[in-house]
């Protein structure tokens, strides 16, 4: 009996002690940076527009980044569990979020959306950044808006001159969230800047200003804005 005892203790500790090292992680800090032609995004400022000869200001960007993953010779090492994290310009806090991965993780790149996936849209409303108090909530039909990109450029033909990009819609044909794949160095601190203005040279704002659904234009313009995402 006593030996049963002893034994049962050993495995205690033995199974303790593994745990504690399948719980050593590290850190990586994710650190989003907004930018408009190369320089830090600050909203209302007036910018010299690249594509008009012309001026634009930015009021509000918001987006949602989910499901990120970690891979090292194309081989996924590493699932984040958090659902999607909402960067905005507005709350500076949020473009850093931090990913706890296990220690012994060697990486070369990351993998995540731009947007909000079509199985979390599919569960409906949810918290913590998903919450509809957040503002990137259409309905339970259409769900969550990806991003919301608003300004005004002096060639928009409004009394306002004022744009408006929501992009969102998550069900086929119409699906507009979109993968992004990046290189990357296997480091705790990786930086990722988001070119406001890959997505504006392919608009033509005096035409295209206002977009606040899913179709086919979301689509297409929710891949640009996929390609605004950078390794700094």
């Amino acid at each position: 009996m006593k030996n049963r005892i002893n034994l049962f203790l050993l495995f205690g500790i033995l199974s303790t002690a593994q745990l504690l090292v399948a719980q050593k992680t590290k850190t990586i800090a994710l650190h989003f940076v907004p930018v408009y032609d190369s320089t830090t995004l600050e909203l209302g400022k007036k910018y010299p527009s690249t594509t008009e000869q012309n001026w634009l200001t930015f009021t509000q960007f918001k987006c949602y980044v989910s499901h990120f993953e970690l891979y090292k010779n194309r081989q996924l090492v590493f699932i984040d569990t958090a659902e999607a994290y909402l960067l905005d310009s507005d709350a500076p806090t949020s473009l850093t979020r931090e990913i706890a991965v296990p220690t012994t993780i060697d990486f070369d790149a990351i993998r995540f959306y731009f947007g909000v996936d079509d199985k979390t849209n599919e569960k409906g409303i949810s918290g913590g950044d998903l919450d509809p108090g957040k503002g990137m909530y259409w309905t339970w039909q259409t769900g969550y808006i990806n991003m919301k990109l608003e300004g005004n450029c002096a060639t928009v033909p409004t009394a306002d001159h004022g744009f408006q990009f929501h992009l969102g819609g998550f069900m086929e044909p119409y699906a507009s969230f979109q993968p992004i794949y990046l290189q990357t160095q296997n480091t705790t601190d990786i930086s990722i800047s988001i070119e406001l203005n890959d997505f504006i040279k392919k608009i033509k704002l005096a035409e295209t200003h206002a977009i606040m659904s899913p179709g086919e234009p979301t689509v297409l313009l929710s891949k640009d804005a996929a390609s605004m995402f950078h390794l700094k």
